[in-house]
């Protein structure tokens, strides 16, 4: 007797189960864990390069950088633990260490004066910079006018410049006070900006240009280029350190495996790419 093959309805049975099954496997199959890593805007660019690399190793954690919260933000959200890791691109404050927060380095960059790449000027004295905040020296060599782009009081940019520069403090003090320039707030709109306006002057580090890919040009500072090599050797007074801070009775075991990763072979490699010197 010929055996007959199966019917339309059973196929469409059978199948019918499969999909079920494959979808309540898909329901309980476990989710990345989500950590969030916060702070200064410095640390954003490289700290998502870094993260396409540590998702790729640890397919069960997923890393969250958002915009820029500034160093201050980074710190207040750690300490009271409201996100993993925060991100500094300053030391901790005793008032702040004393709170409880531990502070992990993990990159030095050098910070520069920078200009749009039209600006045919390549270096300025601090003399110099300091005549550009007070609305003293007020052209580039070609005759155009300097469009001066800076930041607000207490962020780290402007601290490291007043504390190694000297006159800095005081130029910025005044220029703040007659409303001079304009001022931008993270450091991803400063470099945005001095990349697509043409002769402003502004801010940023080596590390964050290569990261985030603009170009714009670095000024020598006194005659001395701002490379690490210079930063390292003492030439460049402008250095820079990124940080991890955290509460470590608040730290997930993610988080130390996200900084593990950081301060590893595979991070310091990133790290490299990115004009930055390893922790």
């Amino acid at each position: 007797m010929r055996r007959s093959g199966p019917t339309a309805a059973g196929i469409i049975t059978v199948a019918t189960l499969l999909l079920v099954g494959l979808l309540a496997a898909g329901a309980g199959a476990a989710q990345p864990t989500t950590i969030v890593v916060a702070g200064s805007g410095s640390g954003v660019a490289i700290a998502r390069q870094l993260v396409k690399r540590f998702e790729t190793l640890h397919p069960a954690i997923h890393v969250e950088i958002p915009a820029s919260i500034g160093s201050r933000g980074g710190i207040a959200a750690a300490s009271a633990g409201a996100i993993s890791l925060g991100m500094v691109a300053r030391r901790l404050t005793p008032a702040e260490q004393a709170g409880g927060l531990c502070y992990v380095p993990f990159a030095l960059t050098a910070q520069a004066i920078v200009t749009d790449a039209s600006v045919p000027d390549d270096g300025l004295t601090t003399a110099e910079l300091n005549a550009i905040y007070r609305g003293k020296k007020t052209t580039w060599r070609n005759g155009r006018k300097i469009v001066v782009l800076t930041r607000e009081q207490q962020e780290t940019a402007i601290l490291l410049l007043a504390a190694r520069l000297p006159g800095f403090g005081e130029a910025y003090r005044e220029s703040m006070a007659g409303h001079y320039w304009y001022v931008l707030y993270s450091d991803q709109e400063m470099l945005k900006a001095v990349a697509t306006i043409r002769d402003s002057l502004g801010i940023s580090d080596i590390g964050q240009i290569a990261a985030e890919g603009y170009t714009v040009k670095p000024l020598l500072l006194n005659g001395v280029a701002p490379t690490l090599e210079n930063a390292l050797n003492g030439s460049y007074p402008l250095v820079k350190e990124l940080a991890f801070v955290y509460r470590s009775d608040r730290l997930p075991p993610e988080a130390q495996q996200f900084i593990d990763f950081t301060k590893g072979k595979e991070g310091a490699r990133i790290l490299q790419q990115y004009r930055y010197l390893p922790r």
